[in-house]
């Protein structure tokens, strides 16, 4: 049964945009690139290359459960061709750090905070993309999610945070973990 915010929404959007509102992913106020499919249920993300290619895509299905005997139908299902690739590498960057979070939803968060942020999809880094993130000339920083994996991928990366889900904050609360460890 939809909430009473999800049913607000909908009288202006879809169910899928009502339901990406209430996880304050703003397609509405921010650039951000994804299609929306009512009829299977599913939100495509595009997930791009350094060099501005697409190279991959994550799908959303919030009905599904998180896992599947077919991983396209689960709730998450990431497809990269061999390389892992950072959701939100094509929207413009402020001044300040880049936060590298755990999931789109996560970095949506950061970006209603007025923060830069990427999304890992997941909460480990490959080699190669180490490797590719040190030759940017930003200053990166992690938000791990609360858990042992969270810990586990602020301890390797080396700096940054364990926080809350920051997309079931309110922005101002993101916007206060996130500036007070830009120092």
């Amino acid at each position: 049964m939809p909430s009473m915010q999800e049913e607000r929404n909908m009288t202006k959007f879809g169910k899928l945009e009502a339901h990406l509102l209430t996880r304050n992913y703003r397609h509405d106020i921010h650039p951000y690139r994804q299609w929306i499919d009512e009829s299977e249920g599913v939100v495509t993300f595009p997930l791009y290359r350094f060099d501005g290619m697409l190279a991959g895509y994550q799908t959303y299905r919030p009905g599904a459960p998180k896992q599947h005997s077919n991983p396209k139908m689960a709730r998450y299902f990431t497809r990269s061709h061999g390389r892992q690739l950072l959701w939100g590498t094509y929207l413009p960057l402020k001044d300040g750090p880049i936060w590298i979070t755990e999931s789109i939803f996560k970095s949506a968060a950061v970006h209603n905070a007025g923060g830069n942020s990427w999304a890992l999809l997941g909460s480990t880094f490959s080699a190669g993309l180490r490797r590719q993130l040190a030759m940017l000339p930003y200053d990166f920083r992690v938000i791990g999610d609360n858990d042992a994996a969270g810990e586990s991928l602020v301890k390797s990366f080396g700096k940054g945070f364990v926080a809350p889900d920051l997309d079931e904050l309110q922005p101002h609360e993101v916007s206060h973990f996130i500036f007070s460890h830009s120092q």
